[in-house]
């Protein structure tokens, strides 16, 4: 996809730039094909089933394939084209100023009392539709707030603590599978739960613990009443008579049956999730199955005794020795999957007193809002706060309860019913609710949102208005109230409200309309004095607009006369094929002269393009298939292949998707335009032919469409330059500050079907055959083996002894979706004299790999093992050293009935 996008960017500017056509010239145009001389380098398939003839049958009779046919001229009489645009602009002026004179003071008169009639109508109109629109931001507005703290709910209550719980449940299932005790009856079995608690809701850096954005607790209760919880959050411990701070907490107790028998401990947790001291201890502590968390699941389990497990929030509940309210997500510790097995609850926790950090900011948010509107509320007048809605059992003595406020008053020291709230309105807002539908769990709180309350406060108490308040009537004691139900889960919903004084919106409504009021009458005036003007000018004015019309008529005609006869001038040049860039005409486009006259601009423009896209015609297709097109042989527009036997290049840059995700986008064009540029050089360079930009790859063929002698050794000499010049390229790199490269490539000698493939209407020049598949699966044996360039041997034989080149037998393979096995060798470079120590390394190997295939492991340890001596990092020969002490293990454990088909073949099973 980046490939492609890259390849996009370049292409457009190959035709965007105009200032490069003085060096190549402009290739060809379609309309001078000369369809009458075929090659015979362009032949049919030899396939001559049904199909394929009813192809050739097909677009030999199809229309868009067929000659241009000549174009007849009729001898009609012509005018100059100056003359004909001065008369025809004259003849425009001329009409057009008798035709304005005329009506202008025709419609004068009914204009004038028109326009004051529409003026006061629209005055009208704009006031009620400024009404309308004001209500729909407002409701807009709260309902987007009210979002605002339901997907804050959703993503830090609800999310999170079911993260923890899934977390430290996977944790627990994976130490049972793998026979490791999680069991709460020792003192290590609760150790081992509060680090992976810890893990889950604690923070490794004890100077920052973020309790809003992640569960506050994460707690196991067990059947037999044993307990370990960790809960975040400062506490002060005492240690050697000196007070610290520790971020978390570890509540821990021992298997019991009643309260007399139990005991819990508080522990400190520092920075490495270890406990530290102990700083409290609560004696007959009821047992773990007696907490809220535990009692929800016993229920549920009482319900579906051999149902599947569900997941249930449970009541608001305290933590032990704890003023802070809380609310568990609660899981039972069931490795069966149902209740019948159920060892204990999974429970993580959320203080209710964070909640209220979300009102707070969605209040906030919504006081931003309202500054642009010129009115400012405060938390004596708006609030956004939640009320309980549902809760598991629908106990009486949870509905109703303040959850969290943005006022945020000793919400953590107490939990009062909303009616009774300190703030007055939120207490108010919740009594209007009541007095609206009965209860908090009414039918029509829990659906889609309803429509706002709107109440009187000025007697202490809230008055339900029956329709909301008109925007045009003010009320400084009137509230609107809007509600949004959020369900955690199928069992327990809260309430979202929001309340607002009724008027927040209606100050920029007030404003609007007196703006459009004085607008609407300066617009009047200004208009009944412009019509008097206009009537005094027209005379004056037709004369002059003629005269000047006659001018400017002359004047066009002769410049846009001028710029088309040079743009008749440059098509014939065109039409010759003759590109010579040194005529006045092409001269003038190339210095970027344009006329004035847009769409003669446009034109010429559409002519450079054309002329660049010609010649930039050939950066895409290899050189000798645009030649024979521009030569026009006609099978060169047909579907035909031939047997070539050819070299296949892949190639492509390490860790691409990395590097592009860490570019800015204009770093990551330049480095692929600098790479690709300098690499599809190296190929032509060596005759090769770069058939297609395969984003970060390159997909290169030698000796098609044109005979490469000595193509192998030439492909091998270009991957090595191409090595060689990316040492410069990376240098260039680093001095700008873009990644170095590293990149690998794979190369296959083999019989192709080389020539245009595709489609009847679609087609391009390439190979397919098994040959381009192979080649491929090298590139990607690259990875594997730590080769910068992997040669099969069928290109390898075919290299010119000459040449000089240093390679190394590196497999024997089995690539996937191949059944032929493959000897696959790395080019290391050239040979050097005297023998460098790369050539001994090489033949090092090259023993190794030989004892290895001939089931000799203990010699081929021993050689791979010199060979790693010399070079440690050698990916081949770790990959080597890997499988040979594989099949001395099994020697070792006298399993050897795989040695009578051995036959040291490599088989990949993965691309």
């Amino acid at each position: 996809m980046l490939g492609g996008t890259v390849m996009c960017h370049a292409a457009a500017n190959a035709i965007a730039r105009t200032d490069n056509l003085g060096e190549e010239g402009i290739g060809c145009s379609l309309d001078v094909l000369d369809l009458e001389s075929p090659s015979s380098d362009c032949v049919k398939p030899t396939r001559t089933d049904s199909f394929m003839r009813q192809v050739w049958e097909r677009m030999g009779n199809d229309q868009s394939v067929r000659k241009p046919q000549s174009i007849s001229k009729r001898k009609i009489l012509r005018i100059p084209f100056w003359l004909a645009v001065s008369g025809s602009i004259s003849s425009s002026f001329l009409i057009a100023c008798s035709a304005g004179f005329i009506l202008t003071s025709m419609k004068h008169e009914a204009l004038s009392e028109t326009s004051k009639h529409s003026f006061g109508k629209l005055a009208e109109e704009d006031a009620e539709l400024g009404g309308r629109i004001l209500s729909s931001l407002m409701d807009a507005q709260l309902n987007s707030t009210l979002m605002t703290v339901e997907n804050q709910v959703d993503k830090f209550i609800i999310e999170l603590p079911d993260r923890a719980v899934d977390g430290l449940w996977t944790h627990m299932r994976a130490v049972r599978k793998f026979g490791f005790s999680a069991h709460a009856d020792s003192w290590e079995g609760r150790r081992q739960l509060q680090y992976a608690a810890w893990a889950e809701v604690g923070n490794i850096n004890p100077h920052r613990i973020d309790v809003i954005n992640r569960a506050n607790g994460l707690a196991v209760a067990f059947s037999s009443g044993a307990y370990s919880a960790v809960m975040t959050g400062k506490i002060k411990q005492v240690d050697s008579g000196s007070p610290n701070t520790s971020m978390a907490t570890w509540f821990e107790m021992p298997p019991c049956s009643s309260s007399d028998e139990c005991r819990l401990q508080k522990w400190t947790i520092d920075s490495e999730g270890d406990p530290g001291v102990v700083i409290g201890t609560v004696s007959n502590h009821v047992p773990s199955n007696e907490l809220d968390i535990y009692k929800v699941q016993s229920e549920l389990a009482r319900r579906n005794p051999d149902g599947e497990v569900i997941q249930a929030w449970s009541h608001i509940h305290r933590l032990t020795d704890s003023p802070v309210w809380i609310i568990s997500w609660t899981s039972p510790l069931a490795y069966c999957g149902n209740y019948s097995c159920m060892e204990g609850v999974l429970a993580a926790s959320v203080r209710l007193d964070t909640v209220s950090y979300y009102c707070q900011a969605a209040l906030a948010k919504l006081r931003w809002a309202l500054e642009g509107e010129n009115f400012s509320i405060a938390d004596h007048n708006a609030a956004v706060f939640i009320v309980s809605q549902r809760s598991f059992g629908d106990s009486p003595d949870h509905i109703g309860k303040l959850i969290a406020s943005s006022s945020a008053r000793n919400l953590s020291s107490y939990l009062p019913d909303a009616t009774e709230a300190d703030d007055p309105i939120v207490s108010m807002a919740a009594k209007a609710i009541r007095l609206k539908y009965g209860s908090f769990r009414a039918q029509e709180l829990q659906g889609q949102q309803p429509l706002p309350i709107t109440f009187d406060q000025r007697n202490g108490e809230p008055v339900l208005l029956e329709e909301p308040l008109p925007f045009h009537l003010a009320c400084s004691h009137c509230q609107q109230v809007k509600t949004l139900s959020v369900a955690l889960d199928d069992y327990t919903s809260w309430l979202v409200v929001i309340v607002l004084p009724a008027g927040a919106f209606r100050s920029a409504l007030n404003e609007s309309a007196e703006q459009v009021e004085d607008l609407f009458l300066l617009i009047s005036t200004s208009f009944e004095t412009t019509f008097n003007e206009l009537r005094y000018f027209n005379g004056l004015m037709f004369v002059v607009i003629v005269v000047v019309g006659v001018v400017i008529g002359l004047c066009l005609s002769t410049m846009i006369s001028r710029e088309l006869c040079s743009l008749v001038a440059l098509m014939s040049q065109l039409e010759r094929l003759d590109f010579n860039q040194q005529t006045p005409e092409f001269l003038s486009l190339l210095s970027g002269h344009r006329a004035l006259i847009k769409d003669v601009s446009h034109l010429q423009d559409a002519f450079c393009r054309l002329a660049i896209s010609v010649r930039a015609f050939a950066r895409f297709v290899p050189e000798s298939v645009v030649k024979n097109i521009v030569r026009g042989n006609e099978k060169c527009l047909e579907l035909h292949v031939r047997r070539r036997e050819v070299t296949v290049m892949f190639s492509d840059i390490k860790n691409f998707t990395t590097i592009a995700e860490a570019l800015p986008e204009p770093d990551l064009l330049y480095l692929l335009t600098r790479y690709l540029t300098e690499m599809t050089n190296i190929i032509e360079a060596f005759g090769g032919v770069v058939t297609e930009i395969l984003g970060d790859g390159i997909l290169a063929f030698w000796n098609t469409p044109d005979d490469v002698p000595d193509h192998a050794s030439m492909a091998c000499a270009a991957a090595i330059q191409q090595q060689e010049a990316l040492v410069a390229l990376n240098r260039e790199f680093g001095k700008v500050d873009v990644p170095k490269l590293s990149i690998r490539i794979g190369l296959h000698t083999g019989q192709v079907l080389s020539g245009n493939l595709g489609s009847e209407r679609k087609m391009k020049f390439g190979c397919m055959g098994d040959t381009v598949n192979l080649a491929n699966r090298l590139e990607d044996l690259c990875k594997r083996y730590g080769a910068g360039i992997i040669c099969s041997s069928s290109t390898y034989s075919k290299l010119n002894p000459d040449g000089g080149f240093l390679c190394r037998r590196l497999d024997r393979v089995q690539v996937k979706g191949r059944h032929e096995a493959t000897e696959i060798l790395e080019v290391l470079g050239y040979e050097t004299t005297p023998p460098g120590w790369r050539t001994k390394h090489a033949r090092l190997y090259e023993e190794a790999l030989s004892a290895y295939q001939a089931a000799d492991f203990q010699g081929a340890a021993d050689k791979v093992k010199s060979v790693l001596q010399v070079s440690p990092r050698d990916e081949a020969a770790l990959n080597l050293q890997s499988r040979v002490q594989k099949c001395l293990g099994l020697l070792e454990e006298h399993d050897s009935e795989w040695l009578k088909t051995w036959d040291g073949l490599n088989v990949m099973t993965e691309k």
